[in-house]
């Protein structure tokens, strides 16, 4: 599994070249792939395509994932 945390600065997503190759590589080799945002909406699409589902807060991911 992958799961990486977006923060956000001035409400647009700060994703790093190295977060978003780790999800490339999870979702390139079948591990299920999650991020957290609180700005799902303003993700790009290209991202959105390699995750299995954003979550938008640490605790709706927690509740989710970790039953």
């Amino acid at each position: 599994m992958v799961l990486a945390y977006i923060p956000t600065l001035n409400g647009k997503p700060q994703l790093s070249s190295g977060v978003e190759r780790e999800l490339e590589y999870g979702h390139d080799n079948g591990k299920d792939v999650y991020i957290i945002s609180d700005v799902p909406d303003k993700l790009s699409p290209f991202l959105g395509a390699r995750c299995d589902r954003v979550f938008k807060t640490i605790k709706e991911a927690k509740k989710e994932l970790f039953k």
